[in-house]
């Protein structure tokens, strides 16, 4: 299936000035895009949570999969459930899986693999800073499985994910 069947969405924050904050009541915590590969998000930057709530894009919702958009292209993550309702820089894809198409874990198994991150990377353009835009990558050709291997994949990684934020929290 194509990428954009499987997805309700590819896109980013869109570009604009940040306003951070020091008082965590203000703020939302703002993941750059070295971050989203971070075990620890305990002493991240704060964005304005005003900021935030103008901009809807910038909040991660669960299951999604972050990738990488500039700078080092391709680095790719699972949004788990610590890192849910965080901000994010627009230099971070998000994708967003219609879990009646496909389950979440299964489509970062895929694009996060050492099939899916060259495929994502070949729809890299510009000659002096290179990026992709969602529409570089919507055509992607995802493999399917019969739902049971899927499912599967997918519950490994929600696993990994849970056992993730539960050390956070743990620490």
């Amino acid at each position: 299936d194509k990428l954009s069947e499987v997805t309700s969405g590819i896109f980013h924050a869109g570009r604009e000035g940040r306003l951070w904050v020091d008082v965590p009541e203000h703020g939302v915590p703002f993941l750059g895009s070295s971050d989203i590969l971070a075990a620890d998000l305990s002493n991240l930057p704060l964005l304005s949570r005003r900021q935030v709530d103008r901009n809807h894009l910038f909040v991660l919702g669960a299951h999604w999969t972050l990738i990488t958009r500039s700078g080092t292209i391709g680095r790719m993550a699972y949004v788990r459930p610590d890192m849910a309702g965080m901000a994010c820089s627009e230099h971070v894809l998000r994708v967003v899986p219609k879990s009646e198409c496909i389950p979440p874990g299964y489509l970062y198994a895929f694009l996060s693999s050492r099939y899916g991150v060259p495929l994502v990377v070949s729809g890299t353009f510009g000659s002096i800073i290179q990026h992709i835009e969602p529409a570089n990558i919507e055509g992607l050709e995802v493999p399917r499985f019969p739902q049971s291997k899927e499912r599967s994949i997918h519950d490994k990684v929600e696993r990994a994910a849970d056992l993730r934020s539960r050390a956070n929290k743990a620490l």
